[in-house]
């Protein structure tokens, strides 16, 4: 992710990212059984790109996640519900989701979240949050939201000390560095994995760890499921299938 030469990113730098095929190298590819079938594998495909990157931001805290430590999963979406499940597979925390939508919370629910707040204008999830945690706030904040607020309320839910992994994208980034300093708050931007990560998620997949949620298109429908994401009526992950 880090390439010396210009990066190619289909979809972001360079047309592409709608394609039937793509050409790429065989050190890109993972070795799968097999017994694994073509509907398995569209299952899996949001793990190439939703789970790789939510499983890269958990392990680069993973040392931190110490038994009875609070974890907030900030977006419940295509990488967030990923995340509770490998949170959970990982270690021994209590997950605390929060989302938009009352229907993503329920799926929360389902992949093992202990708690779940509705985030709106009239429910004051720091209050909430503060509750469960004693007073003391999370040890980790994923925000996989990036825009509309989210990190300034993940700042404002993590404990002292404690950690805030940045991974989505879009908004701004504004705080006090007094506040900074005097909570010794840990602040950690984290984009996609490496391939070894990637062959232990698939591992996981395959061990029946995790599973992804997806709601499938063909190319015909693209238009449509962007329409739905823009909306927030995705529920999991969208794949396009050619």
């Amino acid at each position: 992710m880090f390439c010396t030469e210009d990066p190619y990113m289909p979809g972001i730098d360079a047309n592409g990212g709608y394609a039937e095929f793509m050409k790429t190298k065989i050190r890109a590819v993972v070795s799968l059984p097999k017994s694994i079938k073509n509907d398995d594998l569209i299952n899996m495909a949001p793990l190439a790109d939703a789970g790789i990157t939510a499983y890269h931001a958990i392990k680069k805290v993973y040392p931190l996640i110490i038994p009875d430590s609070t974890v907030i999963v900030f977006g419940v979406g295509g990488l967030g519900h990923i995340a509770i499940q490998i949170i959970k597979s990982m270690t021994a925390a209590k997950i605390i989701a929060i989302d938009i939508s009352q229907e993503k919370l329920e799926l929360a629910k389902k992949y093992g979240a202990d708690f779940t707040l509705l985030f709106s204008n009239n429910h004051d999830i720091i209050k909430e949050c503060m509750k469960f945690t004693h007073n003391n706030g999370a040890n980790i904040v994923f925000d996989f939201v990036g825009e509309n607020n989210s990190t300034e309320y993940s700042l404002k839910l993590v404990k002292k000390q404690g950690t805030v992994v940045v991974v989505g994208y879009g908004g701004i980034f504004k705080e006090s560095t007094f506040d900074l300093i005097i909570r010794e708050i840990n602040i950690i931007g984290s984009l996609t994995g490496t391939y070894s990560e990637f062959t232990e998620l698939i591992q996981m997949y395959l061990d029946g760890k995790i599973k992804v949620e997806t709601q499938r298109f063909n190319l015909r429908e693209a238009a449509k499921a962007d329409e739905l994401l823009k909306n927030g009526k995705i529920q999991g992950r969208a794949v396009l299938v050619p």
